[in-house]
């Protein structure tokens, strides 16, 4: 259950269980000698009593308002709530569903060591406080794949990986209008029915391992990563001006290099 129940006294309910699901999975994989793998993994779950937003129509979602808008504050929203049980303004009456296919191959041919993992998952939430219809999860992300690949370059080694992530989804506004204050209130359009462009990034490594000169056995390990080499500017989320009319995204981190030294045992 979460760690901070909903202290609401009008919506909600104070007293939050926990949620349940029944969970199915199989996999088929083929392993030849030391060099080749490959494997397929296929899942399907079924989710009870998920805390939902206890819809009061105070704050239209489209504006970040609620764990159903998407973008980054929709998405940092369900996060924190999963990580912390920081529930508030919830009813244990949601539902949902998730279902996917999981694709990896693997490959040694000489000094270079790589694989391939694509994905294929869909994830869906069913919120019964506010129209009983199954919409994508906030955090639903269709399609994954990432490649990896190392190779020796005598003492020193090679890495590289790159991502293609589908983006998030995020409720859009469909239009606003001003109140007599002079703020401008957002209208929702469809729930959840945009998304992000997609997550792309590639990211490179170099390391060298020594063997530690002192006391028993281990490898002293200076790496160099340089993380999203062609600079992409991925979006996280979406903000809007004052009065609603045009939309830019949240962008994550620019290119960024590390260096540092690590102690394998």
């Amino acid at each position: 259950p979460p760690l901070i129940t909903d202290l609401d006294p009008v919506f909600g309910n104070r007293v939050m269980l926990g949620s349940s699901a029944t969970q199915a999975a199989a996999t088929l994989a083929a392993i030849a000698g030391d060099d080749k793998e490959l494997s397929a993994t296929v899942y399907y779950q079924d989710l009870r009593e998920l805390p939902v937003d206890a819809i009061t129509g105070a704050t239209p979602i489209s504006a970040n308002g609620g764990e159903e808008s998407g973008g980054l504050l929709g998405v940092s929203r369900e996060l924190v709530d999963s990580q912390f049980g920081s529930y508030s303004f919830r009813e244990p009456v949601g539902t949902g569903h998730a279902y996917g296919v999981e694709l990896i191959a693997r490959r040694n041919v000489g000094a270079w060591t790589g694989w391939i993992a694509y994905t294929y998952a869909r994830s869906y939430r069913t919120n019964p406080t506010r129209d009983d219809v199954a919409h994508p999860y906030v955090l639903d992300q269709p399609h994954a794949l990432t490649v990896v690949g190392t190779t020796e370059l005598g003492r020193w080694r090679l890495g590289g990986r790159f991502r293609y992530v589908s983006g998030n989804p995020y409720t859009p506004v469909a239009g606003a209008y001003q109140k007599s204050s002079g703020d401008w209130v957002a209208v929702d359009g469809p729930i959840l029915s945009q998304r992000l462009p997609a997550f792309i990034q590639l990211d490179l490594r170099v390391d060298r391992g020594w063997l530690r000169p002192w006391g028993t056995a281990g490898t002293m390990n200076l790496y160099i990563d340089l993380q999203n080499v062609v600079n992409r500017r991925n979006a996280e989320g979406v903000t809007y001006n004052k009065d609603y009319t045009h939309l830019s995204y949240t962008a994550g981190l620019p290119i960024f290099p590390s260096i540092g030294v690590e102690y394998i045992p």
